[in-house]
Order: C-alpha cells, then structure tokens, then sequence
C-alpha cells in the first residue's frame, strides 16, 4: 500500500512538475511576442487590417468620386496617404505629403510639399525607384500635369501594380529635373497588404 502510494506521489509531482514547466514555456514565448508587436508598432504604428464595414483595407482605403452636386457616384476608388522628405536647392529634408489614388483607369502618387493641401504642378516627368522588403526593385516613370495630377506612366501601371499587391514595406524615392532646380522626394508605405482585396471591391 505505501509502495502504491509513494508511486502516486511521484507521478503526481512529476506531473505538477512538466505542468508548471509547459507553463513557463508558454509564458516565455507570449512575452517574446509581445516584445515582437511593441517592437513593430514602435517602427510602423498599429497594426492595419481589414474592415470592410468602414471600407478599411490595411493601409488602403476605398472611396468613391462624386459628381457636379457633390453627391457620391458609384465609380469607387482606392487611395492611401503616408509622409515623407524632400529636398531642392532651398531646403532640405522638409515635410513631404504623398497620396496614392487607384482606379480602374490608372494610379496617381500626389505629391505635396511641406505636406500642404495643393500637389505639386506642372513638373513633367518624374524618375521613380522602389525597393520592397524582400528586395525587390522597380523602376517606373509618372507625369505631373498642369493640374497637379501625377499619373503613373500607362506601360508601368500593370508592374506597379503587382509590386503593391505583396505584402511588407516598399520604400519609394523620386526625381524631378524639369526644372532649373533638381529636386528629389523620399517616402515610403508601412505595409502594403491587402490592396488586391481592396481592389476587388471598385
């Protein structure tokens, strides 16, 4: 009986003892994710994901075109806004605004100096670099109008495209030498996930 009883003792010990083990275990790798997550907000902000019930799709937002009244039209739209630097021979490494603005028919990267309310205008032809997380790299050419559109040159638009719809950061700088002043533009987007499922919905 005391032979059964010491065995039971032992097994339960043992089993308290892998118990409280797993425990720790368990323990350990949830706080080496939480320093993983306050490592990548601290770097890139909260995490995105999707809602579609407020049209949020990571960093990509759907939107729509409105008429002459003002009034919403069914012809959607995907854009999404980051910050950045730009320099020229008055200024250096001053605020730069940026906004992609994505439909059926194109892409516009607006550029927006000191992060002001008006793009910039009449520039002519930009040179752009892009480099992914992974390391991929594109190069592509857009052109500013009059207006202050800044279209993504048609024979560029599918390779940009499918370079924005993988996941991770894509760093983006920019060249413009239309003018007397050569001036070069710097940002990047955090994460660019979720654009094909944004997409989807125009």
């Amino acid at each position: 009986m005391k032979k059964i009883l010491f065995l039971t003792m032992t097994a339960l010990l043992t089993s308290c003892t892998s118990n409280q083990q797993q425990t720790v275990t368990l323990s350990n790798e949830i706080d080496s994710l939480k320093a993983e997550l306050s490592t990548y907000k601290e770097k890139y902000g909260e995490l995105k994901t999707i809602d579609e019930k407020n049209n949020i799709f990571g960093i990509w937002e759907l939107s729509h075109y409105v008429d002459d009244f003002g009034e919403k039209t069914q012809e959607g739209y995907i854009r999404t806004f980051c910050t950045g630097t730009f320099s020229n021979s008055a200024t250096t490494n001053s605020e730069l605004g940026v906004q992609f603005i994505i439909d059926k028919s194109g892409m516009r990267i607006q550029l927006y100096e000191y992060n002001r309310n008006h793009p910039i205008k009449g520039e002519g032809f930009f040179k752009f670099k892009a480099k992914r997380s992974d390391g991929e790299t594109l190069e592509f050419k857009t052109y500013n109008a009059e207006n202050g559109s800044n279209f993504v040159e048609e024979e560029y638009f599918e390779a940009l495209m499918t370079f924005l719809q993988k996941e991770g950061e894509a760093k983006f700088i920019a060249e413009s030498s239309s003018s007397s002043t050569l001036s070069n533009y710097k940002f990047s987007l955090t994460d660019t996930s979720y654009l094909k499922e944004a997409l989807s919905k125009i």
